[in-house]
């Protein structure tokens, strides 16, 4: 099992809640449309989630993919027909594209590759207690699902005892996500696809780097036994089994063994993949998390291993470029290296469990029972809709007054938008993100929310107990992240806390 580094994740924790960025609000989004007139100027390539559809919507853009393209999901070529493309809200894809010289995009090819497809064999609590975050464990490899940003298919995160289809041992998974640097998978979407109870045969897909190969035997990934004895197994980039070797980096599936191994059917080498941006040349937008810091020196870090040059970039963004960051990134390939002409800073900085008091047609009000204050949300092409309550799309036209969301925001210039809307029934109603205001020990400001504590008898500061007067004391306004709490849904909150 890969070791996970805990400073990393609460890195990431902190980093996601404090950032402040100002960044463009895309209003009704881009469009990349495939009316084209004259000819091919250049080639780029999108890299980043899905947040919707029409036909696609990646980093915030609207591509075309009705036209003739290429479509590579999960190694099989499909038609184009849209409805059975299996493409969802939360996969991690690849477009390549052409630009004409009219500016008009065409895409070529859609990718999609899953992370990881297999059983989950352990579930553990974020050791700092943030319950919107679990560690689970898929065929040996680490992966972060988190209860606000992480999108669910036909299983849910599990933050309430009496949902029955929350995460459990034993439920195989395909994940979608970004790979850190210490190889841990931060999940974008995570599909339930069957149960080790079930009887059936369980099919898996793993990727990482041979180990311990025995020729025509078997070969290790990720700590996992790939058996290779039984034949045919179908062989990509590979011209046969002898061309395994220690240090190669393969994708394999196959079918699962009760003792944890794996029968291989298929393994392809590397297969296309986040290194081949590097090999591109071109326009690139890449979304993904920063897995080497800032350098102010070479003024250069690396997301998704992907080498950026941010010379270009104001320091006043680069300062906050630290190691587990959310970013995207647009700019063109050169020898290798992103050169970039924009970073976006792409954190979630608040997130509030609540009830939905009025909807427009691009906003929602959200707020709490028997409070009279409230918070005014927009959406943009970046915002994702997700129903977890079965009814599936959602979309702004499906939310109603008294709906319960829980909701992940960022401020974007002067407005607060959406970022991750997922309709559930919640247990409790909760606030958490940066103090952005307080008074005397009545009232906080979270992420521009007036929230009155007034009734709040449980003050905490990393589990310990606190006076109210100690606890606004500690509070640094525009830095201290707080966590409110109101356990029985009535709009009083009773429990404040400070990690």
């Amino acid at each position: 099992m890969i070791n996970f580094n805990l400073n990393f994740w609460h890195k990431i924790k902190h980093t996601l809640l404090a950032s402040v960025v100002s960044i463009s609000v895309i209003s009704c989004g881009a469009a990349a449309t495939a009316i084209v007139t004259g000819g091919i100027s250049g080639t780029g390539i999108v890299f980043g989630v899905i947040t919707g559809f029409g036909s696609i919507i990646v980093n915030g853009v609207h591509y075309d993919i009705d036209t003739p393209t290429s479509f590579d999901i999960d190694g099989n070529t499909i038609d184009n027909n849209l409805p059975n493309l299996g493409l969802g809200i939360g996969m991690v894809v690849k477009l390549d594209y052409d630009k004409y010289d009219d500016g008009s995009i065409v895409v070529t090819t859609v990718f999609y590759d899953d992370s990881i497809e297999g059983p989950v064999t352990s579930i553990i609590p974020d050791p700092a207690g943030n319950l919107n975050l679990k560690q689970i464990v898929v065929l040996g490899q680490t992966v972060i699902i988190n209860a606000t940003t992480t999108t669910f298919d036909g299983i849910s995160f599990g933050d309430d005892p009496a949902d029955t289809t929350g995460i459990a041992v034993g439920d195989v998974i395909e994940v979608s996500g970004f790979v850190d640097q210490d190889g841990s998978i931060l999940a974008t979407r995570v599909e339930k696809k069957d149960s080790l109870s079930s009887g059936n045969d369980v099919k898996v897909e793993l990727r990482g780097t041979v180990t311990e190969v025995t020729p025509d035997v078997s070969f290790k990934l990720a700590g996992i036994i790939i058996h290779i004895t039984e034949q045919p197994i179908k062989l990509k980039d590979l011209t046969s089994l002898s061309a395994l070797a220690v240090g190669l980096i393969v994708e394999v599936k196959g079918l699962y063994q009760p003792d944890g191994s794996i029968i291989a059917e298929e393994i392809e080498r590397e297969g296309v993949s986040q290194s081949d941006i590097s090999n591109s040349s071109g326009s690139v937008s890449l979304q993904g998390f920063v897995t080497t810091a800032f350098d102010s020196t070479t003024k250069k870090l690396a997301v998704n291993a992907v080498v950026v040059d941010a010379s270009a970039i104001s320091s006043t963004i680069t300062s906050l470029l630290v190691s587990g960051l959310e970013v995207e990134v647009k700019g063109d390939m050169n020898n290798g290296e992103l050169k970039a002409d924009k970073i976006e800073i792409r954190s979630a900085e608040a997130r509030f469990k609540a009830q939905i008091k009025s909807v427009t047609n691009n906003s929602i009000v959200i707020g709490y029972p028997n409070m009279a204050t409230s918070r005014t949300l927009l959406f943009n092409s970046r915002s994702q809709l997700v129903d977890e309550l079965g009814v599936l799309p959602l979309t702004i036209a499906n939310l109603t007054q008294g709906m319960e969301v829980n909701v992940s925001v960022v401020k974007l210039e002067n407005d607060w938008v959406v970022n991750t809307l997922k309709r559930r029934t919640l247990k409790e109603y909760q606030a958490e993100g940066i103090v952005t205001a307080k008074s005397a020990t009545s009232t906080l400001t979270i992420s521009g929310f007036q929230i009155d504590v007034s009734a709040v008898s449980d003050y905490q500061i990393n589990d310990v107990d606190k006076t109210a007067t100690e606890f606004f004391a500690a509070i640094v306004e525009g830095s201290t992240i707080v966590k409110l709490e109101d356990d029985d849904k009535d709009g009083v909150f009773e429990k404040a806390e400070i990690d």
